[in-house]
């Protein structure tokens, strides 16, 4: 019986550039994550969820939902603003910029 291999990045790159013979299944698998790795390479837009008192936006991650920090309504801007969340998503940070409530 033939092991079971763990898809792993390292194997994923070596598939796609031809280096190693994949399975279908794990071309598949490795396709699947250079798909997921360049789409978190484009960026989106940080979720701003207004409380329910109408004061702050709460600034999180659209993928992970990770949380930036509070940003009060009437805020010129929201301090720090990583380009990156940990997910490795790739941030927008646009609409915050544009405080919609200026």
């Amino acid at each position: 019986m033939i092991g079971v291999v763990k898809m792993t990045p390292e194997l994923a790159i070596r598939i796609l550039s031809g280096d190693t013979l994949g399975t279908a299944s794990q071309t598949n698998e490795a396709v699947k994550m250079a798909i997921e790795a360049l789409e978190s390479r484009i960026p989106k837009k940080v979720k701003m969820e207004l409380n329910k008192f109408g004061t702050k936006y709460r600034l999180s991650c659209p993928v992970c939902d990770e949380f930036f920090g509070h940003m009060w309504v009437h805020d010129i801007g929201p301090g720090i603003m990583p380009l990156y969340c940990d997910c490795g998503q790739r941030l927008d940070w646009s609409d915050v910029d544009a405080n919609p409530a200026k």
